[in-house]
């Protein structure tokens, strides 16, 4: 059985991420899931692209905790999404920490835009300690149903799937880390 090769590459993340034009398949999309945009690479440039692209809405999601709740303070928390008609629903969480947030104890949960169809859901996060660097990725461990979203990271001497990103995991968050979550399901 042969496989076949997808038509169209489509990369999603922050603007300032996004790859040099010449170094991706000429046609590949981006979607900068903080500015909202599509561009399409023709091979050098990136230009904005809107055939066949649903709506980008913003929303607020609801950032909590299996234990204290964190409190956001002069953090940011953005969110968008888009529909597709066939119902699938592509989101983004964007949570700045700011000086005086705090962040509760325990895993943390995030609300989805809109409810779910069941709990079937791909979901990847990368967590950013901007005073050193490193970033962690993680995957869902949520549960839709229920109207939350808790990621995972595999992190170093842990066994991936038993830590959430928390109040203390993957590092000890600070004011201008981040943590960018991204990912998709059925609407309900």
């Amino acid at each position: 059985m042969a496989l076949l090769k997808p038509k169209r590459v489509i990369l999603s993340g922050l603007a300032a991420d996004r790859p040099a034009a010449s170094s991706v398949a000429e046609g590949a999309l981006y979607l900068s899931t903080d500015a909202a945009v599509v561009e399409r690479s023709d091979g050098s440039t990136w230009s904005t692209w809107a055939a066949g692209v649903p709506p980008i809405n913003s929303y607020t999601p609801t950032w909590s905790a299996v234990g204290t709740p964190p409190v956001l303070n002069d953090g940011t928390l953005t969110g968008n999404y888009t529909r597709t008609p066939s119902g699938l629903i592509w989101f983004n969480i964007h949570l700045v920490m700011g000086a005086s947030t705090t962040y509760g104890t325990g895993a943390w949960t995030f609300t989805p835009p809109v409810a779910a169809r069941d709990n079937r859901i791909l979901v990847w996060a990368i967590g950013r300690d901007v005073s050193v660097g490193p970033r962690y990725s993680g995957f869902t461990e949520g549960d839709l149903v229920a109207g939350l979203i808790t990621i995972t990271p595999p992190i170093a001497g842990y066994t991936p799937g038993t830590v959430s990103f928390r109040f203390d995991t993957p590092f000890v968050w600070a004011a201008g880390d981040y943590l960018h979550i991204e990912g998709t399901y059925l609407e309900d």
